[in-house]
Order: structure tokens, then C-alpha cells, then sequence
């Protein structure tokens, strides 16, 4: 339904204010909020199981995730509620961190764990 309505009428998703600034429209807020709902259950029950483990690894897959899945809400509410410019650039790059702590929780690369465990492990 919602790939529909891009291509039905686009001013149902919002209205473009300027190069990297929105203004959502009702039924976006409402889609976009269910889905980080959503995101949000999954993935703090994910980190919860993960830091469980036994795994010294997986339970550092689950402190990365725990900690992207806590700044995904705030930098979603601080990009939708503050309307400036530089708030937005501010929110964006700190999206850019939750990215990067997800991949990290997800896939968890050689680097990362070398960096994270080796400290650990002294």
C-alpha cells in the first residue's frame, strides 16, 4: 500500500521543505512511527538475547545493538521535532553512528571485535 501511494500521490507522504529538510504528512508520521514500533520491539528482544549468551562475541553483538536500538529513537525524534537546519545535520550524523553500532551488532567485522574485546580481555 505504501509503494502505491508514492506513485498515486506524493503529497500523502509529505512535502519537500528545502534540500534535506520534510514535512511529513499525517499518514507518513503514522506509518513511519508503527514501523520503528516495530523495529524497536525486535530489536531490543534481540539485544536481550544476545547479552545473555554465553558467547563473549554474541553478548558484544548485543551491547552494540542495545545501544543502536536506544539512539534510533532519539535521533528519529530529534530529526522530526526540531525543525533547524543544523539539529537535522546533527541528527543525521548521529544516524550515521546508529548505522554503524547496527552493522556492528549484526555482522559484527574483525575490526570491531578487535577493537572491543582485545580491551577486555587485559
Amino acid at each position: 500500500m505504501y509503494l502505491s501511494i508514492i506513485f498515486y500521490d506524493t503529497t500523502l507522504i509529505g512535502t519537500l521543505m528545502n534540500e534535506i529538510q520534510v514535512d511529513y504528512a499525517s499518514f507518513n508520521e503514522v506509518y513511519l512511527l508503527t514501523q520503528l514500533i516495530i523495529v524497536l520491539i525486535s530489536g531490543f528482544w534481540l539485544a536481550r538475547k544476545s547479552m545473555k549468551s554465553d558467547d563473549k562475541r554474541i553478548q558484544l553483538k548485543g551491547k552494540l545493538l542495545l545501544y543502536a536500538f536506544i539512539l534510533l529513537p532519539i535521533t528519529s525524534t530529534i530529526e522530526v521535532l526540531i525543525p533547524l537546519i543544523p539539529v537535522i545535520i546533527i541528527a543525521r550524523f548521529l544516524g550515521i553512528i546508529d548505522e554503524i553500532l547496527v552493522y556492528g551488532g549484526l555482522l559484527l567485522p574483525k575490526w570491531m571485535e578487535k577493537l572491543f574485546l582485545k580491551n577486555k580481555e587485559k
